[in-house]
């Protein structure tokens, strides 16, 4: 009876250290990218934080720029 009663536990545990590890998982959420990433300008070459480019969407795709000259520099070079 009392190794019933041992193994029924040990069952218990591993059950519960099983789900524990599962569910820790399901929550598991990626971190949103760094606010500061930083983009390559395309016309100057300059690497420039995301938030502070200019850009432009052209042909699905997008570009960004360190100033309005380099964006105008390109547009005028794409014929935009």
């Amino acid at each position: 009876m009392i190794r019933l009663v041992i193994i029924a536990a040990l069952i218990y545990i591993i059950f519960r250290l099983l789900t524990r590890s599962v569910s820790s998982n399901r929550g598991h959420v990626e971190p949103p990218p760094p606010e500061d990433l930083l983009v390559e300008d395309p016309v100057c070459h300059t690497y420039v934080p995301q938030k502070d480019s200019e850009s432009l969407r052209l042909n699905g795709t997008t570009y960004y720029f360190c100033s309005k000259e380099c964006l105008q520099k390109f547009k005028t070079n794409q014929g935009a």
